[in-house]
Parts: structure tokens; C-alpha cells; sequence
């Protein structure tokens, strides 16, 4: 599938009221809450939670001139995020913030660029994130992974925290940050 570059073709798709919902915080640089903020339950998203991968990379990425995503960035909670994030080789527009979330596939972000990234408390299907660059901080507390998080040759300029996070992996049980360069390894893991 193409992925939505205007305001058009974000508003040919059947949103759901969870994307109209974060479209229009967005837009206003406001917190977004779905449902009650905690995290989704498994199967079947609830319309009022769901917002599709292509939806949210669209905004994480800024929308479009007609359709501009505040600096601040991408900040939800509750969402229950379907089809695979793929923010592979762009920069995203402020910080990603998507607290307590439930994402079915993995989120890619190979040679992403971006000022923050953050996912406490969220269930994750893996992410791939090699190269990627975070001037600021990545926080995975809390989370819950079913696949690799794979963070091999990233730059953080805060710090890496994995406080309190489970890695349900089988061909990996923690993070690969090997070549996360020593300076860059401030916070816990």
C-alpha cells in the first residue's frame, strides 16, 4: 500500500474515531487520550482506540501543508495501532510519544531521525531500529516485547531506559545495542 503523502488521500480513507481524534491533537500539539489511556486489550481493536500504522506514520512524519502536525509531535496513550509502522530512513517531525499502546506488528525505523522516542508501557510485536538517530532520549519502561528490539549502531544523545520492561523474545531476550556507542549508554537497561 502507498503511503498517505496529503491530506486527501488521509481523508479517502474510513477514519476511525480514534484517528480523528489524534489527527485533530495533533494538529493542536495536545495529549491525546483513547479510551481510558491504559493499554488495549488483545484481538479486535475498539473503534474508538484503533488507528491504523499508515495514519499515525503520516502524522508522526508532520502531515502535509494542508494537514501540519505541531512541533511537538506525536503524543497519545491507548492507542491499538494495526499493520506495521514503517518509518525506515525519514525524520519525523518532534517526539513520539505513544504511551501504553498495542501495536499488532512490528514498528520499523531503520536510519530513522527523530527527537524522542517513547513507548512506555506499551505491548510491542519487535522493533527494528538500526542506525536509527534520537537526539534526545528512547524509553522503552514498562513494555512488553514478543520479538527483538534491535537498536544495533543507534545514536541516543539522552539516555536508553528499559526499566522494568519484558522481552517475551525466543532468539533474543534483551535488547541489542552492542554498538551503541559507550558514551551513549546513560540510562538503565
Amino acid at each position: 500500500m502507498a503511503h498517505i503523502r496529503t491530506k486527501k488521500e488521509l481523508y479517502e480513507r474510513e477514519l476511525t474515531p480514534a484517528e480523528e481524534q489524534l489527527i485533530e491533537a495533533c494538529q493542536k500539539g495536545e495529549f491525546c487520550q483513547l479510551g481510558d489511556g491504559e493499554l488495549p486489550p488483545e484481538g479486535t481493536p475498539d473503534p474508538s482506540r484503533h488507528v491504523r500504522a499508515d495514519v499515525l506514520r503520516y502524522l508522526i512524519l508532520g502531515g502535509c501543508d494542508d494537514c501540519i502536525v505541531d512541533d511537538i509531535g506525536v503524543w497519545v496513550e491507548g492507542a491499538h495501532v494495526t499493520g506495521t509502522l514503517d518509518l525506515d530512513f525519514t525524520t519525523t517531525r518532534g517526539a513520539i510519544r505513544m504511551h501504553n499502546s498495542r501495536f499488532k506488528e512490528r514498528i520499523d525505523c531503520e536510519q530513522t531521525k527523530c527527537r524522542q522516542l517513547d513507548l512506555n508501557g506499551s505491548d510491542l510485536q519487535g522493533l527494528r531500529g538500526q542506525a536509527m538517530k534520537v537526539t534526545g532520549n528512547v524509553f522503552l519502561q514498562e513494555i512488553t516485547t514478543h520479538a527483538t528490539i534491535d537498536l544495533r549502531s543507534a545514536t541516543i544523545g539522552g539516555q536508553l531506559n528499559c526499566k522494568k520492561a519484558t522481552f517475551e523474545v525466543a532468539e533474543k531476550a534483551e535488547p541489542e545495542a552492542s554498538e551503541i556507542s559507550p558514551s551513549k549508554r546513560k540510562g538503565q537497561m
